[in-house]
């Protein structure tokens, strides 16, 4: 059963982001290997097709990209039909668009509100930041000035963006600041792991990862409003007793379908695939299904995948897993960016050294912030399995067998 869907409506895009895992969206080899740079309103009708009946009374779909908003004419369309598709069988969808917001222009805001469509909008912090990392294609210059943030927030004041932190551009706790006083309130932050990373980087990461978390710790003791991802990470961290047994992207909940109508288990897989220099076969090997086949998903395929475990992937600088702090918030990599470039016997992707690092900077970091705020996230959860040994273990005290104890006061 399908709990979320990714739709890819294109693999083009109007910026050159410098740090991107899709490339420069030049589009050089991927006509060479035969890709769709869009979907066909065919190949989407195909989809729906198979998605009413795959998806369960709810289904959360995502437009990506690429940048979806150059199909803004396919995404109307497909809201529309969908919506209509989905109400008859008594089932509801919610819909979201990740975008870099450039495209965004009144009407198509007003489109978005009447449908209650959500949105999670790439921004790398401020301009000086921003525009260093991210311009237009063709090089046509900074794209801070062509985004209109202070249009975006009276639309949307809590709006969500994701910031990429990478060793690009320095970065620092007064960024994050900067943002915040002009009215960002929700930054989720991802590490741009695939670059090199050096110790100057890696100590401006920590630093800005602890100075977010403080912020996001005080704002829920009633300080200013501010929300961040790595909240959620660190409850992770805190009330996970055991390592992740399996990674994201190898479950049938949440599948990506490329423009082209081929379904994978993530949308990164969708890109990552078919780039140059990936081990012979490695589309086919992550390729779970097809919208113009009948059946369309592959389930001896799906089985396949999901045996992969965390276990099996190994950091490429020979670190002991189990000795690592970040052990408990690891999926073991990213084995939807790493597929067919660097396969062991089993075939699978080793963890990039990166990667490693700047997690074990980041949860450090995070630890760091809940020692120095005097937070413990423990969910309810885990604090009624707390609260249920203490019961039992008083139960135990009661029932024992009352014993002396002399205490030497002078030791």
């Amino acid at each position: 059963m399908i709990k979320h869907l990714w739709l890819v409506v294109t693999r083009g895009c109007n910026l050159q982001c410098a740090y991107c895992y899709q490339g420069d969206h030049g589009w050089t080899w991927q006509k060479e290997v035969g890709l769709s740079r869009s979907m066909s309103p065919e190949t989407m009708d195909a989809t729906l097709e198979w998605a009413i009946k795959a998806a369960g009374p709810h289904l959360i779909v995502t437009f990506y990209g690429g940048e979806p908003l150059l199909q803004k004419q396919l995404i109307r369309d497909t809201v529309e039909k969908w919506t209509l598709k989905f109400s008859a069988v008594n089932k509801t969808i919610a819909w979201s668009i990740t975008t870099n917001g450039t495209m965004l222009d009144l009407d198509f805001r007003k489109w978005m509100d009447e449908r209650n469509i959500g949105i999670l909008m790439s921004l790398d912090g401020p301009p000086w930041i921003h525009d260093n990392q991210r311009t237009r294609s063709a090089g046509k210059g900074p794209s801070w000035k062509h985004w209109h943030p202070e249009n975006m927030l009276k639309w949307r004041p809590d709006l969500d963006i994701v910031w990429q932190l990478s060793p690009l551009e320095p970065f620092y706790p007064q960024d994050l600041d900067w943002m915040i006083s002009e009215g960002f309130r929700s930054v989720n932050i991802n590490i741009v792991w695939s670059l090199p990373w050096q110790q100057e980087s890696l100590d401006q990461l920590g630093n800005f990862a602890r100075h977010a978390l403080r912020l996001a710790i005080q704002s829920n003791r009633g300080g200013p409003r501010f929300s961040t991802n790595l909240m959620g990470k660190i409850e992770k961290i805190v009330n996970r007793r055991t390592r992740l047994i399996t990674p994201c992207g190898t479950t049938a909940h949440n599948l990506a379908v490329s423009p082209e109508g081929l379904i994978y288990q993530s949308q990164e897989l969708v890109f990552t695939v078919y780039e140059p220099g990936r081990a012979d076969g490695t589309w086919k090997r992550y390729l779970v299904g097809d919208v113009s086949i009948d059946p369309v998903l592959n389930q001896e395929q799906l089985e396949k995948l999901a045996i992969l475990k965390v276990s099996d992937l190994k950091p490429e600088d020979g670190q002991y897993c189990d000795d690592c702090v970040a052990r408990l918030l690891c999926v073991g990599g990213c084995h939807c960016r790493m597929a067919g470039m660097m396969p062991n016997p089993e075939g699978l992707a080793s963890i990039p050294k990166n990667m490693c690092i700047t997690e074990r900077v980041l949860v450090s970091a995070m630890l760091g912030a809940v020692a120095i705020e005097g937070y413990w996230p423990v969910q309810r959860s885990s604090m009624e399995r707390i609260e249920k040994k203490i019961d039992v273990l008083a139960e135990l005290l009661a029932e024992a067998p009352l014993v002396k104890m002399e205490i030497d006061d002078g030791n």
